[in-house]
């Protein structure tokens, strides 16, 4: 069997994020079993199951599992097994690793895998820069639910108005404060009289929609604004291209990546004014680009069905003061709370 088609294992938080979307998708390429941290009351127990298992290749792509493992001497212990005899990669797909209070930590666990990837290349430069010795190994674009989005451009919805979709507490946990730019720019701009007005809203902060129902929302807008700080993909913007909607975006994530000739104008400055300017300049060639929206997200979707993954097996090396006692029961406790809250959940 090729080196990119043997079967491995893909460790996601829990069953109803970004994540375990993205993973699914990919598992309809390369064959992935997808594990849900949130199935496991502690962390150990997590790794036990991936030492047992027959596949000898895991992926983190809630790279929160490993590091919330390595808070306690003794899971540390059970993961050394771990990486004598199975090859651990990450995923990494976004910036909190970045944020200066977490750069120790972002650091040790890439010290502490035999490789890791990123989701855009604008991740892969930040890494490189911030990481020299240990750069990412490649990478690994996110995908969207494909055949979802098929089936909603399908339907030809009466476009109308504009719509912000995203999580406005995103990041707060890490000290984050509007990073999806809620506040700034898109409560400013429902105030300015707009045309192709209103300004519609999806928040999952306030209430998490099925994924089919916001892409709905999406099809039946004519734009979407992406005003984000920082994104590692922007899987919003992707969406609206698929399903023919015109984003409207900050230079965040692969929006330079998809949105090139005729839709790179379509990147501006991250303020209202910016993006009112831009609503304003777009009004009358909506159809045209819609229709080049749609060719876009085609486009990289054929790209990225072909990126694989390349299991190499750098040399790893542990700070062995990372973990403590009262870090470890502070874990298992967390760990307790989001495995019966996700039984609840489902």
């Amino acid at each position: 069997m090729p080196e990119h088609l043997e079967p491995y294992i893909t460790v996601v938080d829990n069953r109803f994020s970004a994540l375990a979307l993205v993973a699914a998708q990919r598992s309809k390429i390369l064959p992935t079993e997808i594990c849900y941290a949130s199935d496991f009351k502690d962390p150990k127990s997590l790794l036990d199951y991936l030492l047992a298992s027959d596949r000898t290749r895991i992926l983190f792509a809630w790279r929160g599992a490993l590091r919330e493992a390595l808070e306690s001497s003794r899971i540390t212990k059970t993961y050394k097994k771990l990486l004598k005899v199975k090859t651990v990669h990450l995923l990494v797909p976004d910036l909190l690793g970045v944020n200066p209070k977490f750069l120790m930590s972002e650091a040790q666990l890439l010290s502490v895998t035999h490789g890791y990837w990123v989701t855009s290349l604008e991740l892969q430069e930040i890494y490189k820069n911030l990481f020299p010795m240990r750069i990412p190994t490649g990478v690994l674009h996110d995908l969207p639910d494909v055949s979802l989005i098929l089936k909603t451009r399908e339907m030809k919805f009466a476009r109308s108005g504009i719509i912000w979709v995203g999580n406005s507490l995103w990041g707060s946990n890490y000290g984050y404060v509007d990073h999806k730019g809620y506040l700034e720019v898109i409560q400013p701009l429902m105030t300015r009289n707009l045309p192709l007005a209103p300004i519609k809203i999806r928040d999952s902060a306030i209430r998490r929609a099925p994924n089919g129902e916001v892409l709905r929302s999406m099809a039946e807008s004519q734009i979407l604004i992406q005003s984000s700080v920082h994104e590692g993909t922007g899987l919003p913007l992707l969406e609206a291209l698929g399903v023919g909607t015109i984003p409207i975006t900050s230079d965040v994530g692969i929006a330079k990546e998809v949105l090139t000739g005729e839709l790179a104008h379509l990147i501006v400055e991250r303020n209202t004014d910016s993006f009112e300017k831009k609503i304003y300049e777009i009004t009358a060639s909506v159809n045209h680009l819609s229709t080049l929206c749609i060719s876009a997200f085609d486009s990289y979707i054929e790209k990225v069905k072909s990126e694989t993954i390349e299991w190499v097996k750098r040399e790893t090396s542990f700070d062995e003061s990372y973990g403590s006692f009262l870090k470890a029961v502070r874990v298992r406790l967390v760990w307790i709370y989001r495995f019966y809250r996700s039984r609840g959940n489902r």
